[in-house]
């Protein structure tokens, strides 16, 4: 809350709903927005966060673990966009250095951010990692996203990539692929290190069966997963 002048352009909603919306239309035709919905009266507001060509078809959402961000993802140009949940406004812009936007080596259906939330993920299943050719690599790839400009600061191989989980801590991140009984464990301290152990496969017929999430214990060290059986 505040004076009228410093939140004429917000909701000023005390309890928001965001929904994506590529089509709100304006004089001129459709724009892309995210919604704002008075979550406590089922009332859309006249309020509404412009998106642009930041998000030019906003899809999923994702929330920042501290609540203050929303990652938006677009479709149809397979980025990212950073939603500053106070202003109800895009992060980043050519006046301080950042990009408004993350773009993807291909399409996303899963994404992550971890409990820094600095480090995100996006999972790309059909983007050839780094030296596919030369090492005879399948498409699939996840990328580690740095959250405060908006760039990819690391692409780990893991074939058919589709579906994320990340650990409270953010120490672990779980990879669900095109294998039926197999799930990638990623070490995110790791990536950039000397350290070997920075992928590992878990592979487990028994009780993986097309594994395609999971949920964490508050303490990360037991993983519930969710198996949808064969399509």
């Amino acid at each position: 809350s505040g004076s009228s002048s410093n939140t004429s352009s917000r909701s000023g909603l005390k309890f928001r709903a965001f929904v994506s919306n590529p089509l709100q239309p304006v004089s001129t035709g459709t724009v892309p927005v995210m919604n704002i919905v008075d979550a406590l009266n089922d009332v859309l507001s006249p309020a509404i966060v412009s998106v642009g060509g930041s998000a030019p078809e906003p899809s999923f959402m994702v929330l920042f673990p501290n609540k203050q961000f929303t990652l938006v993802y677009s479709g149809g140009t397979a980025s990212l966009a950073v939603i500053n949940n106070l202003t109800e406004s895009v992060v980043g812009g050519t006046s301080n250095g950042t990009n408004t936007s993350i773009t993807l080596p291909a399409a996303s259906q899963s994404v992550a951010v971890s409990k820094d939330n600095v480090t995100g993920f996006a999972a790309v299943p059909t983007a050839p990692p780094p030296d596919a050719q030369a090492n005879n690599l399948p498409p699939g790839l996840v990328a580690m996203l740095n959250l405060s400009n908006n760039t990819i600061s690391a692409q780990i191989p893991i074939e058919g990539a589709r579906y994320l989980a990340v650990t409270p801590d953010g120490t672990r991140l779980l990879v669900f692929g095109n294998h039926s009984d197999t799930i990638t464990v990623i070490t995110p301290p790791a990536i950039g290190t000397n350290q070997s152990a920075i992928v590992t496969p878990i592979q487990n017929s028994a009780a993986f069966d097309h594994p395609v999430g999971a949920v964490f214990s508050s303490d990360g060290n037991t993983a519930y997963i969710l198996n949808c059986g064969p399509e």
